[in-house]
């Protein structure tokens, strides 16, 4: 009966108080989200988001297991009081509000006994949490997530690649953490990454790999230090936040541990000393796509792609060999099929500075037109990922064949994270390309794309795959097959290299 009373009393004074309650908050923008993120002791959880009717809520059991705490259920099983950092709150089937200590606060959607569950809504975790705990709480809305003020990231997972020449070492973790390092201690780097926390098998992951001897995670107060000894041989580091996904890459390199010492100087360990003349691009590796059994697309008059790109490849050699000291590696000088692995492998084993691959494109509309310049990342629309598959086809030559459909586009960041440090770059180098087929160009540009095509993916320098035009079409074949216009394009591919390598090094200092 007191339960009654109080639960009417309550109804009431809301009534009564709802236009001077210190807080009130819409429903989320957004609907139909599965989970919603919550980041709490260092630890990250996935709360499960139900729609229900109209609203969206979790399960209080689920919450409590996330951030802690107690619940208590009345007697009558339609109520319950979820005490939690000293407040009680109390929240009651069909009744949209809730009570902190006696006092009522209104709620958008009220709670719910779902299936023997009990819903709180998704306004008390995005609203009311980080209002009555604003030194625990916050509510990220672009990343959807409920965060521990103290602990901001969390490393989830480390992912490592081992080279002839390169570690690789990536940090993944729930958002990019703040860091900074301090490699003074000769032989030794120490990563500092504050308001972070690790998961508890990083230690095991993070043992003795490549170049790195030995490592040392420490956590103090709201921070964690990593600490990675080295082996002899290392001479520099890189270390880069990631966007997507989000973590740190760290790479070490320097003397091969079966060979001589690298002349190039990152970032030497001892000194931190960065000269910019080690940074200045000096071979660039030019790829005529296709080749040999691989003919690439076919126009409708006959041209195979595989000739075109090869021609081009020859002129833009020829120019840069006359007019640059750069050296000028290709992939192949003449009719013969290089597999798509192998091409990457060149460019790595010369140790280019840049690698740009020369195709035609091709489609199924006759009318499609112009030219293309791509960079290595996952597709945003279907012509994009159209475009690589189409490209990516030349695996099936390859032994033993590979199936082009299995090539995720997720799977070409994944495959080896060192190359997200090159990914600005590469985009860079993309758009400076695309603006010399501007106005006067006789093939019209169509901007800069990104995709997963498996002949970029490996290549630890800045990379690009340029789409010269539609071979498909019938007037762009005809173009593409002139003598002349072949070495236009040569021409105008050329001037985007220098016009890259020129802001490059304005840009390093050099």
């Amino acid at each position: 009966m007191g339960t009654m009373v109080q639960a009417l009393r309550l109804r009431l004074f809301c009534l009564i108080l709802i236009a001077t309650l210190p807080f009130i908050s819409a429903r989320a923008e957004e609907a139909g989200r599965q989970t919603l993120s919550v980041s709490h002791g260092g630890r990250i959880w996935e709360l499960r988001v139900y729609a229900v009717q109209t609203g969206e809520y979790v399960l209080i059991d689920e919450l409590q297991e996330a951030i802690g705490g107690d619940i208590e259920w009345d007697e009558t099983g339609l109520a319950l009081t979820f005490r939690y950092g000293g407040g009680r709150f109390r929240f009651e089937d069909g009744i949209p509000f809730f009570s902190c200590d006696q006092r009522p606060y209104q709620l958008v959607d009220p709670p719910l006994l779902w299936k023997e569950k009990f819903l709180v809504p998704l306004q008390y975790l995005t609203d009311y949490l980080p209002y009555f705990y604003p030194d625990i709480f916050s509510f990220d809305r672009g990343e959807y997530a409920l965060r521990d003020r103290r602990f901001y990231a969390f490393i989830r997972e480390v992912r490592r690649s081992f080279k002839v020449k390169e570690t690789v070492i990536f940090l993944q973790a729930s958002a990019s953490p703040r860091f900074d390092c301090d490699s003074s201690r000769p032989g030794t780097l120490q990563l500092n990454l504050f308001e972070t926390r690790c998961n508890p098998d990083i230690p095991d992951s993070l043992k003795a790999f490549g170049y790195v001897d030995s490592s040392r995670v420490a956590e103090s107060g709201t921070s964690t230090q990593l600490t990675f000894f080295l082996n002899p041989s290392v001479r520099h580091y890189r270390v880069a936040e990631v966007k997507s996904p989000p973590g740190i890459s760290i790479v070490f390199s320097g003397e091969d541990l079966k060979g001589e010492r690298r002349k190039e100087v990152d970032r030497d360990l001892v000194s931190g000393i960065i000269d910019p003349k080690e940074f200045q691009i000096k071979t660039v590796v030019i790829d005529p796509g296709h080749g040999g059994k691989d003919p690439g697309a076919i126009g409708r008059k006959g041209l195979k792609e595989k000739d075109i790109n090869l021609k081009i490849a020859l002129r833009l050699e020829s120019l840069m060999t006359k007019q640059t000291r750069l050296e000028v590696v290709m992939t192949r000088k003449d009719d013969s099929y290089i597999s798509l692995a192998k091409r990457t492998e060149i460019a790595n084993r010369h140790e280019a500075d840049l690698f740009i691959s020369i195709h035609c494109n091709a489609s199924k509309k006759s009318d499609a037109r112009g030219f293309e310049t791509y960079f290595l990342s996952v597709a945003k629309t279907d012509e994009e990922r159209a475009v690589a598959l189409r490209e990516n086809l030349s695996v099936r030559f390859d032994e033993p064949s590979v199936d082009p459909s299995s090539l995720d586009d997720l799977q070409f960041i994944f495959w080896d994270l060192a190359q997200n440090e090159y990914l600005r770059e590469s985009s860079d180098f993309a758009e400076i390309m695309c603006q010399q087929f501007g106005d006067g160009s006789k093939i019209t540009s169509r901007g800069v794309r990104q995709a997963g095509f498996y002949v970029l993916n490996g290549a630890y320098m800045p990379s690009i795959l340029v789409e010269l035009g539609y071979i498909s079409n019938t007037a762009e074949e005809k173009l593409l097959g002139d003598k002349e216009y072949q070495s236009e394009l040569a021409g105008q591919i050329y001037r985007g290299i220098m016009s890259y390598i020129e802001r490059y090094h304005q840009k390093i200092g050099g």
